[in-house]
């Protein structure tokens, strides 16, 4: 008789132990899928600058709209961040330049370098 006693003890601590390790499971399951399904920043509009992207963005949370300056290096790429309203962590696409907005800052960019060389031709002459 002790034996069985001791048996279905055994038994119900298997099944509880089991029924943790399932209890973890399923919450470690659930922070992935938050993590997969976190706030999304929809990009409302943009501008490419010479240094930098500003982008005005929309929470997919708390629906508020902000603007958000980012390097130009991370043109085209997925981005984290938190929004600065709702403080959600959430991510955002940022574009690509289109080839008139590559074409508009070259041209910007050789009117800069151009005024730039003027100025110290006049400074020479002087």
């Amino acid at each position: 008789m002790h034996h069985d006693n001791r048996h279905s003890l055994l038994t119900c601590f298997s099944f509880y132990h089991r029924f943790q390790i399932t209890i973890i499971l399923i919450k470690n399951i659930a922070s992935v899928l938050e993590r997969m399904t976190s706030t999304l920043f929809r990009l409302q509009s943009n501008k490419f600058s010479t240094d930098n992207i500003q982008a005005t963005l929309v929470c997919s949370r708390c629906a508020e709209v902000f603007s958000k300056e980012f390097p130009l290096d991370l043109e085209g790429q997925t981005i984290e961040f938190k929004c600065p309203v709702s403080s959600s962590a959430g991510e955002a696409d940022l574009p690509y330049k289109s080839p008139e907005e590559r074409d508009n800052l070259e041209l910007d960019l050789d009117l800069v370098e151009a005024e730039e060389n003027s100025g110290e031709e006049f400074e020479e002459s002087y």
